[in-house]
């Protein structure tokens, strides 16, 4: 079974990724593994340490389709956190899909108080990323994805998860 863990930055995906290797599952970042910045064009491009307001309407956090397929097909059984600008072309690759969603101030405090991540420190970043704030969390949710506070208690969050996963 293939499951993702979708949510913006800050949700809490790679936390819960932790708790689940913990637990004995396979676990993969897929910002790690699978994703790069891409210009307009689908080449590589590298991520801008001081993004101008504009640089994020012709970079894009790209997943890799090859490696994603290769990866998925290596796990009979794999969690994958992230998100990526065109992981919607992804979704049926998924026998489940979770949204860790989490409200604005939570988002916040957790971008700016982290440690293990720079990303949505800078100011752009984080407009950026409240720019789409809403629609993401929305467009999930439309799409099907199972819905998880991911305001709760680390092990609510994965309680939760769990339970729908040994529904199948």
């Amino acid at each position: 079974m293939k499951y993702l863990i979708a949510g913006v930055p800050g949700a809490g995906k790679n936390t819960v990724l932790d708790e689940l290797k913990k637990l004995g599952y396979t676990v993969c970042d897929a910002d790690e593994e699978i994703t790069r910045w891409e210009n307009t064009d689908g080449t590589p491009a590298e991520r801008h340490t001081n993004p101008p307001t504009d640089w994020f309407q012709t970079h894009f956090w790209n997943w890799n389709e090859a490696k994603l397929k290769t990866l998925l097909a290596q796990h009979p059984t794999i969690f994958l956190g992230g998100s990526a600008s065109n992981q919607d072309k992804f979704y049926d690759l998924f026998d489940k899909i979770f949204l860790l969603k989490i409200d604005k101030n939570t988002l916040r405090h957790r971008l700016a108080t982290r440690t293990t991540n720079d990303f949505g420190k800078h100011p752009n970043e984080l407009a950026d990323i409240l720019s789409w704030f809403d629609w993401f969390q929305d467009d999930m949710a439309k799409r099907g994805a199972i819905i998880v506070d991911g305001n709760l208690a680390l092990d609510k969050v994965v309680s939760q998860i769990l339970a729908e996963v040994n529904e199948t």
